[in-house]
C-alpha cells in the first residue's frame, strides 16, 4: 500500500475545514482536527472525511454523525431560533431562490466575513434571541455584521423602517444613504445639508462646489 498523502489545511470534507494534523491511533490511522461550520472543533479520522463517512459534527441533520455531543452543539441545532436566524440570514443574502432574496442580497446587503461561514461567531456576538426579538440590521442599507445588528421587537423594526429616507436621485427614488454613497459623500453630509434647509436639488452637490454664506444667524446659500 503506497504511503497517503499527509491532507492540506484549509481543505473542505463537507461541514468539516481541516485545520491541522493531530495524531495516529493504534492502528496508525491518521486523525485531524477539523472544524465543523457551526464552529465545533474535534479531531476526525483522515478515513472517515476522504470517504465521506462524516461530513459534519452532528450539527445538523443527515452528515453521518450519531453521537455528537449534545452539550457542545445545543444552540446550533437546527431547531433553535438562533441557528434559524442564521441559516435564513445567509439565505436572503445569498440563496436567489430564497424569498426576499430581491430586498436583501438582489440590492447589495451581505453578510461580513466573520458570519458568513461560521455561526458560532455569529452567536457569540448576538446571543440568544430574547422572546419576542428577531434579527433587525440598524442601517437597512448596512451589512449583516455585529456592529449593525441587533435583536429587536416588531415595533422597533418598523419604526428603524420608518426613518429611512428617501430621496430623488439620477431619476431615481432611492434611500438617502444610497444616493450619498453613489455621489461620493457621506450620508452624515446630506443629512446635515438637508436639516439646514438646503434645496433637495443640491444636496448631492461635490464638496469643492458646495458653500453655505452666514448671514444674519441663519444661513443663505451662495
Amino acid at each position: 500500500m503506497g504511503i497517503l498523502r499527509p491532507l492540506q489545511e484549509g481543505r473542505c470534507f463537507g461541514l468539516w475545514t481541516v485545520l491541522h494534523f493531530s495524531h495516529r491511533d493504534s492502528d496508525r490511522q491518521g486523525w485531524y482536527v477539523c472544524r465543523c461550520s457551526c464552529g465545533t472543533e474535534r479531531p476526525v479520522k483522515r478515513g472517515s472525511l476522504v470517504r465521506g463517512i462524516s461530513r459534519g459534527c452532528g450539527c445538523t441533520r443527515g452528515d453521518g454523525i450519531r453521537n455528537a455531543p449534545r452539550s457542545t452543539h445545543r444552540q446550533s441545532s437546527p431547531r433553535t431560533r438562533e441557528y434559524q436566524t442564521w441559516k435564513s440570514m445567509n439565505g436572503r443574502c445569498y440563496n436567489p431562490n430564497s424569498p426576499g432574496f430581491q430586498y436583501y442580497g438582489g440590492r447589495g446587503v451581505v453578510v461580513c466575513d466573520r458570519w458568513r461561514n461560521d455561526f458560532a461567531a455569529f452567536f457569540a456576538d448576538m446571543g440568544r434571541a430574547p422572546l419576542g426579538k428577531s434579527i433587525d440590521r440598524i442601517d437597512n442599507n448596512g451589512p449583516y455584521s455585529p456592529d449593525n445588528c441587533r435583536w429587536a421587537t416588531p415595533l422597533e423594526q418598523v419604526n428603524n423602517r420608518r426613518v429611512t429616507i428617501m430621496v430623488h436621485f439620477n431619476g431615481q427614488r432611492v434611500a438617502l444613504s444610497d444616493a450619498a454613497r453613489a455621489a461620493g459623500l457621506r450620508s452624515h453630509t446630506v443629512r446635515c445639508r438637508r436639516a439646514l434647509g438646503v434645496p433637495e436639488e443640491r444636496w448631492f452637490e461635490p464638496l469643492n462646489a458646495f458653500r453655505l454664506r452666514p448671514r444674519r444667524n441663519r444661513s443663505t446659500l451662495v
